[in-house]
């Protein structure tokens, strides 16, 4: 079946429908040439959308990391195997995504302090710990945070 944009509103519906319907045939509109069938706003749309997952996707990352490098330092007495191999996951994970996503780089800072303040939330609600054991601002680096060879001593 092929379909044609007839109006922006027809491209919305269509897409909402059946997302995956829709960007197949939007490739293949593409790559016949037929620009003036497109989408244009939702295609761009959909761009700025996957670059912004992609940015959440970091963030998510950096705060699973967090939250047990926070419980690492912050209860040394519960410290386990999960906490190491999400510690070691994470640590693995970001620098591939950073990899595959160059441009986040300028904003790891950024998405560092707001992880962190989830994580710190985070922290205190999954061991049921006080909020304030935690500190307000991180007690090492994001390079610490990432560097596998750093592993949080206890305070």
């Amino acid at each position: 079946m092929v379909a044609t944009r007839t109006s922006p509103a027809r491209g919305v519906a269509r897409r909402d429908e059946d997302f995956r319907a829709w960007a197949l045939e939007q490739a293949r509109l593409l790559r016949e040439r037929r620009l003036d069938a497109l989408d244009h706003e939702l295609i761009a749309g959909e761009f700025e959308a996957s670059g912004a997952e992609q940015e959440h996707a970091l963030e998510w990352s950096l705060r699973v990391l967090l939250v047990p490098l926070l419980n690492w330092r912050y209860q040394p007495s519960r410290r386990s195997r999960s906490w190491r191999a999400a510690i070691v996951r994470e640590r693995l994970a970001i620098p591939r995504r950073l990899g595959r996503n160059p441009s986040l780089r300028r904003r790891l800072p950024e998405l560092f302090r707001e992880a962190y303040r989830d994580a710190r939330k985070e922290a205190a609600a999954e061991t049921g710990s006080d909020l304030g054991r935690f500190p307000v601002e991180p007690s090492f680096t994001l390079e610490e945070a990432l560097d596998e060879e750093f592993w949080p001593e206890a305070e």
